[in-house]
């Protein structure tokens, strides 16, 4: 600043200094090189990614419920109706997106570590294909980059193929990632699912099928050569079904993204994860990559180790509608030993030495009765209490002649936290509707004209002492216990009387037919 000032009063003195000069001499600005902020950008389309698939679905959830309950409603009750007539998309060969696969920030994803795909051999359009993608590893950024964007150029390196990545079912039940996922061509790793693409998509489809699944997850560290193969034969079974043709892929370097604790076999914590990855159908890996702005600490970035994936030769398989188990066994076999020669004729060449062996090993079996696993179960719950609000939203309205605040009616606030645990795992909105509507009944058999005025202290008066046999009996005996109760007694409600806000307003008598309506819910408390 000082250099400025004396050049602009040297010019004004007529001394010849100029305020180019001036500047020239200024030191120069710390400004970032090309490759640093390329590098940043990086990193940054990573970690997008990283926590997209890991806490994406569930921070939409919670804030679509919470949308739910403000003003704003009608936004989640929109997006609640587009997404059950959406329901069935991701069954049918879901919503691909050409623009979505060809955003600029693959780009940056592939190159940071870098990803490359390698062709072997070349893919007939006429024909279908079930890709085998091996090893896991923890995220399967090789498997997402070159089958799930176009970043690497599978169009280009194989015209006329449509690539289809299967993944958990259970992220097409989160609302937003589902939409996310299917513009990029994945799809929920299902019987129903592949069927429909390989059947009634024509040909040029190939699925990519991630064998070894969670379980292969768990065994995902530097330096370890593990696929779970040997007695996983489904998407073999399918491939002869269908008449599709086996292809191993193998990627080189994908254990290489993240340091895993691994525990020891017969140990107490090996055990814990393997139940709980029965019961939640994901493995909870014990993982860590490096930080945000430095290698050496830790954090949710991939290491910087590169990833190659090779597409080995397509293994020809005829159509049979109903193999058999010889059948199936001779075709997987032939599957191992391909991949095992990918394996090894490629190893020296990206890092591995040739004494490196590739042990496949046998997945548990899943005991009887396990069920569905307990993350399915509580999506799936969640969405169906959600159905039921929306559903109350969408035709009782109209029965119970009561309106949001936003639209000119009176808001009410729901505390639940004081029913009974089991009237909330049966239904708490069921409860709540059927209350409104013995509350209408009253109304209308008294000629009250009006909309009916919901106060959360009525609705937490509710107190049933022991849990129902089914929904239905609890529907029939409180709605003939509320009917036989309205008869009797004249007592007034209890407490001040409070707004929507909870501002205490001034007691004022209610008439016979409010008293009536008062005590048919303080006698039930």
């Amino acid at each position: 600043m000082k250099t400025l000032i004396a050049a602009y009063s040297g010019v004004l003195r007529g001394t010849g200094s100029s305020l180019l000069s001036a500047l020239q001499d200024l030191p120069s600005a710390p400004w970032p090189s090309r490759s640093k902020v390329e590098k940043q950008l990086q990193v940054i389309s990573v970690l997008q990614w990283v926590i997209s698939f890991l806490m994406l679905g569930a921070a939409c959830t919670v804030l679509l419920m919470y949308i739910f309950c403000t003003d704003c409603w009608l936004i989640a009750a929109m997006y609640i109706a587009w997404l059950i007539f959406d329901w069935n998309t991701p069954k049918e060969g879901g919503r691909r997106s050409s623009w979505v696969r060809n955003w600029t920030v693959w780009t940056y994803f592939r190159d940071y570590f870098p990803i490359r795909l390698i062709k072997t051999h070349n893919l007939l359009p006429s024909r279908n294909y079930i890709f085998g993608y091996h090893p896991h590893g923890i995220l399967c950024f090789g498997a997402f980059c070159n089958f799930g964007t176009e970043a690497t150029g599978f169009s280009k390196k194989f015209p006329g193929i449509r690539p289809s990545l299967a993944t958990l079912a259970g992220n097409f039940r989160m609302p937003v990632l589902r939409d996310y996922l299917m513009s990029g061509g994945i799809c929920p790793v299902n019987r129903n699912s592949i069927d429909y693409i390989l059947s009634r998509n024509g040909t040029g489809n190939a699925v990519v099928i991630v064998v070894g699944g969670a379980a292969e997850s768990l065994n995902s560290a530097p330096g370890m050569n593990c696929v779970t193969l040997k007695n996983r034969k489904g998407f073999v079974k399918v491939a002869l079904q269908q008449g599709a043709d086996l292809v191993p892929v193998y990627s080189f370097g994908e254990n290489e993204a993240y340091k895993q604790l691994i525990f020891e076999e017969g140990s107490w914590w090996r055990l814990a994860q393997r139940r709980l990855q029965k019961l939640l159908g994901v493995a909870p890996c014990l993982f860590h990559g490096s930080g945000l702005f430095s290698q050496d600490s830790w954090g949710l970035v991939p290491y910087c180790k590169p990833i190659t994936t090779i597409v080995g030769e397509p293994i020809t398989v005829p159509k049979i509608e109903e193999p058999s188990q010889e059948e199936v066994d001779q075709y997987h076999t032939m599957y191992l030993s391909s991949l095992t020669k990918l394996f090894d004729k490629y190893k020296a060449r990206f890092g591995l030495k040739d004494s490196d062996v590739l042990h496949i090993e046998k997945a548990e079996q899943r005991r009887a009765g396990v069920g569905l696993p307990l993350l399915k179960c509580a999506v799936e719950f969640l969405f169906v209490e959600f159905l039921n609000l929306a559903q109350w939203l969408c035709s009782g309205m109209s029965n119970l002649r009561y309106w949001p605040r936003s639209l000119g009616g009176e808001r009410w606030n729901l505390n639940i936290g004081s029913l009974p645990p089991h009237l909330l795992l049966q239904s708490p909105l069921r409860l709540l509707t059927l209350h409104l509507q013995n509350n209408n009944h009253i109304n209308d058999s008294k000629g009250a004209a009006g909309p009916v005025r919901v106060s959360s202290s009525r609705i937490l008066a509710l107190r049933l002492p022991t849990p129902p046999a089914s929904t239905s009996t609890l529907a029939h005996d409180y709605k003939h216990k509320s009917a036989a109760n309205t008869r009797t007694g004249t007592e007034r409600r209890a407490g001040p009387v409070r707004d929507w806000k909870g501002r205490a307003k001034l007691h004022r008598p209610e008439p016979q037919s409010q008293g009536r309506r008062g005590n048919a819910v303080a006698q039930l408390a």
